[in-house]
């Protein structure tokens, strides 16, 4: 595992070169559409001061583009899900993303509404860290021998937050095989404020709506398939947005 490369692969710069070899190779038009959608997915969570109204844009983007996408492949005589398409293990783990965000966007909305949601702190990236430390300390360790090293393990999580600073962060993104790369004490550009705004229950409808409108046009005006041609119902009407977000 290598965090690193997966942050590399999804950042702006990587997107910004397949863009600008665009007219000499045009065949990569997929895959900018890919690392744009799925990068979205990962912004979505790691990004520390956009709207939660933004976010549920970009993983509601994600959503519909996955189901046009499958929904196309098994339609489609020339193309096959298996040839074509992310395995379906990777489609169940951006599902989960996906679904998890949006649910995680509401229950904050519904019950905690005064209190910031900061996505990137509901991951297993703290246990990580955590458990890596411990393994450091004793290899194999049990129940009883973590209970006895909490006390260092604090210590060491407090002395890494103390540490952590952007120019490290930045620094460590390029190195090659660094295995894992913890950024959840990074807390540069958090921005509460933004975090504790919710969108009301009308504005998430029409976010989803123009999330389903967002991934049409990338399909027709990017990837020159058109959702009509195989018949692909209309997810983003108005009557189906009420149903999906009826009580």
């Amino acid at each position: 595992q290598d965090n690193n490369a997966t942050a590399r692969l999804f950042s702006a710069a990587t997107l910004q070169f397949f863009a600008s070899n665009l007219g000499e190779h045009p065949e990569c038009h997929g895959a900018i559409v890919y690392l744009f959608i799925f990068g979205e997915c990962c912004d979505a969570y790691q990004n520390r001061h956009i709207p939660h109204s933004e976010r549920l844009n970009m993983v509601l983007c994600a959503h519909y583009f996955l189901q046009l996408w499958t929904q196309f492949l098994e339609k489609s005589e020339h193309y096959k899900t298996l040839q074509n398409c992310i395995f379906h293990e990777a489609l169940d783990i951006f599902r989960i993303i996906i679904e998890g965000l949006i649910s995680l966007i509401l229950v904050y909305q519904d019950f905690y509404p005064n209190y910031p949601l900061v996505p990137h702190l509901h991951s297993t990236e703290v246990c990580e860290h955590v458990f890596g430390l411990a393994q450091k300390r004793k290899p194999n360790f049990n129940m009883l021998d973590f209970l006895q090293i909490i006390p260092v393990l604090l210590l060491q999580v407090c002395e890494a937050s103390l540490n952590a600073s952007a120019s490290e962060s930045n620094a460590n993104m390029t190195a090659r095989a660094a295995s894992y790369h913890h950024t959840y004490m990074d807390m540069q550009e958090l921005n509460l404020a933004a975090l504790s705004c919710y969108p009301s229950d009308s504005k998430i409808k029409d976010i989803n709506f123009c999330s389903w409108e967002e991934a049409m046009g990338i399909w027709s005006d990017l990837l020159g398939v058109s959702p009509q041609s195989f018949e692909f119902s209309s997810l983003g009407t108005r009557n189906v947005e009420d149903e999906e977000f009826e009580e």
